[in-house]
């Protein structure tokens, strides 16, 4: 069995930006969908704060155009606003009735001094969060990215046999849509979850859509473009609109409720923060079925995938899984950067093959042949 890791250098080739791309790209996507008002508001969202900062050091952040550092940053904020109201709670508990009074004024003073700076940080927050699901549900509707993304699925046709699994950190679906033209992946059980489809009514006279087991998994660690919680049962489940009505047109999701939509309305992609609280049930079974398939593959690829080192959730879970099977496994990395590639070798504390390319550069000649 054969592992694939990817990250963002598997789709740029394909148009996707990488991460150190992704705050300019998003910029960039509201400016070329400047009719769409709702997106004007988002960016707004977050300009305002931005335009509001200066501390050198943040201006710096802001400046090096990763949304990762820019979004861990706004989280650890939050993070430390809620500490703080909890820290208010707990000592309120303990203190005399004639002392929660003056408890009470000073968290009122305060909370009126910092106001408008955590509701900068909040709206900030979640307008980048919206930007991003709104970016990759965009793209994945365009489906422009399909023709640029061909390499995929030629690397897909030669080198991906039944049982293999593919663990990714990307939101697009490009690897979804190459796999489901060859027939190797269906969205029914291809995501490692279940998923309870039915025919859409007025799609009966076309051509059924392709639901049977997948040969392959794609794991997919930080969600994906289209999946949605459904409210009442916390399950996941593919929304219809934003995602399979422009992938695999006829059918929809039984977990998502008809009435009413608003409830519906929460993405399931984990926004790149350094900060990955992981709690949903699906997602938690994704990571452990990721670290089983980790421990077990005899060849282990890792495409376009650099490992932020403040990504401790992923540097643990590959690093750890690799280790369990130190030098039994052949471990092939592609990535252009030579320092990554060093680094992998250096955090495994054994040999690799390194291949420095770009990963459409390393696919091209191998599909060729």
């Amino acid at each position: 069995m054969k592992v694939f890791i990817i990250g963002a250098g598997f789709s740029k080739a394909a148009g996707y930006p990488l991460g150190s791309e992704m705050l300019t790209e998003l910029g960039e996507f509201v400016e070329r969908n400047s009719n769409f008002v709702h997106l004007g508001n988002f960016w707004s969202g977050f300009d305002s704060w931005r335009k509001s900062q200066t501390d050198t050091g943040v201006l710096e952040l802001i400046d090096t155009g990763n949304v990762e550092f820019v979004i861990t940053y706004l989280d650890l904020l939050a993070h430390a606003e809620d500490f703080k109201r909890m820290q208010y709670f707990k000592k309120a508990k303990q203190l005399e009735e004639s002392e929660v009074n003056k408890l009470i004024y000073e968290r009122g003073r305060r909370l009126e001094e910092t106001k408008e700076f955590f509701l900068k940080v909040s709206i900030a927050r979640e307008s980048l969060k919206r930007l991003l699901v709104e970016y990759f549900e965009h793209k994945h509707c365009e489906g422009r990215e399909e023709a640029k993304g061909e390499y995929i699925k030629d690397f897909c046709k030669k080198f991906v046999n039944q049982g293999d699994v593919f663990i990714t950190f990307n939101y697009d679906a490009l690897l979804e849509r190459a796999l489901y033209s060859l027939c190797r992946w269906s969205p029914s059980d291809g995501y490692g979850f279940n998923v309870d489809f039915k025919e859409i009514e007025q799609w009966k006279k076309h051509e059924p859509a392709a639901l049977g087991e997948s040969a392959v998994k794609v794991l997919k660690l930080h969600g994906s473009v289209g999946w949605y919680i459904n409210n009442s049962n916390n399950k996941i489940f593919l929304n219809r609109g934003r995602f399979l009505q422009n992938f695999i047109p006829g059918i929809r999701d039984n977990a998502e409720l008809d009435y009413p939509p608003d409830q519906n309305d929460i993405p399931v992609v984990m926004e790149p923060s350094f900060i990955k609280p992981i709690e949903q049930k699906e997602l938690l079974n994704i990571w452990d079925e990721a670290r089983r398939m980790l421990e077990r593959a005899k060849e282990v690829f890792i495409l376009g995938y650099s490992m932020p080192q403040a990504d401790a959730s992923a540097q643990n879970l590959i690093v750890h899984s690799l280790r369990v099977n130190a030098g039994q496994q052949k471990i092939t990395i592609v990535n252009p950067d030579l320092e990554t590639l060093g680094r992998y070798e250096e955090l495994l504390g054994f040999q690799v093959e390194k291949q420095r390319a770009k990963v459409e550069e390393w696919v091209h000649p191998m599909v060729a042949n």
